[in-house]
């Protein structure tokens, strides 16, 4: 393969592992669910899944629309503690500082490095 064979191929592995709002068209489809528990889950696992790919605006999206579900803290954390085991530290930070329960959120901040 020549060198712009290889160049092209390099760009498109790298380019493709973590964009922002790659995983919108999941959180899209989550959205649309009418089941609000069903709906919540679906939110989680779009949530869950961006962060594991350093995706930080749909984890952030996902986290606003579960807002007022009781399961937002567990989620937020395992999400940060994703983007930060994926070496993504402010993100990390970042999702951590969503959490709501201060206990919780300090303990994060810990695992991230915050």
């Amino acid at each position: 393969m020549k060198w712009w064979g290889w160049s092209v191929l390099a760009v498109a592995v790298t380019g493709c592992a973590t964009p922002n709002g790659a995983w919108e068209p999941q959180l899209r489809a989550a959205r649309s669910i009418g089941d609000p528990r069903q709906r919540a889950d679906a939110l989680a696992a779009a949530a869950e899944a961006a962060g594991s790919v350093g995706d930080v605006a749909t984890v952030k999206s996902a986290l606003g629309d579960l807002a007022d579900d009781p399961r937002h803290d567990d989620v937020a954390e395992r999400c940060a503690i994703q983007l930060g085991n994926a070496a993504y530290w402010s993100a990390a930070r970042e999702t951590a500082l969503l959490i709501r329960d201060e206990g919780r959120r300090k303990a994060a901040l810990v695992k991230v490095g915050g």
